[in-house]
């Protein structure tokens, strides 16, 4: 069986939300979904236990026993994410909170921060699409240029410190990814090959992107 995994990770490409239901399955429903080009930046830093450790020294001061415990799974991963743009409905389902609008109408014009009743307490699923780059050029998948397809099946997240300045002002947040076995293999219409399980996070090699869209989209029963 040959291992089509060796290959680098380039570029970040696309993001796509979902929102998720009690259980931890993506929630079906209207406002559920959403796809983005607007990231700059996502990173993640899985957090291990502290492997157990017992010492014990002599009289003499000399190590006596020593034993360290087994390695740990990944609890946990800390998660980083910038935005180049103040999309606010993309914010109200990582962050919280809650859109404005106007005039009665669909259209978002504005966004309001988290307070007691507006905190996303169930999370969100995130998964990103970052080319799969191979020497000089692109890895492909079945004859079709590739992408490494990130995936963290229940993250919570908080905005941080924004700058306006005579620039661009990015839009930091910070997030937590945990385990979510009731993810499954995330979005019914574009699976990963196996469930998650008990894994914090984990990627594939796909052979396609999803198409970024300015607005709330419908997960479909």
């Amino acid at each position: 069986m040959a291992n089509e995994t060796c290959a680098s990770t380039l570029k970040a490409c696309a993001i796509r939300v979902m929102r998720l239901d009690t259980d931890g399955t993506p929630l079906v429903g209207a406002n559920s979904l959403y796809v983005s080009d607007s990231l700059v930046l996502v990173g993640h830093t899985p957090q291990v236990p502290d492997r157990e450790r017992i010492e014990q020294l002599n009289g003499c001061g000399d190590q006596c026993v020593l034993y360290i415990g087994s390695p740990k799974a990944v609890e946990s991963a800390d998660l980083r994410l910038n935005l180049c743009a103040l999309d606010a409905e993309l914010i109200e389902m990582l962050a919280g909170g809650s859109v404005i609008t106007e005039g009665g109408s669909y259209d978002t014009m504005g966004y309001l921060a988290p307070t007691d009743s507006t905190i996303n307490e169930d999370g969100v699923s995130v998964e990103v699409w970052t080319y799969a780059w191979a020497g000089r050029q692109r890895k492909t998948k079945g004859g079709t240029p590739a992408f490494w397809r990130w995936f963290w099946p229940k993250t919570t997240w908080q905005s941080g410190e924004v700058t306006l300045e005579n620039g661009v002002s990015v839009l930091p947040l910070t997030g937590v990814a945990e385990p979510n076995s009731g993810w499954g293999t995330g979005l019914s219409t574009d699976p990963i090959p196996v469930s998650v399980g008990e894994a914090v996070y984990g990627y594939w090699l796909d052979d396609q992107i999803p198409t970024a869209e300015c607005g709330y989209q419908e997960i479909a029963a």
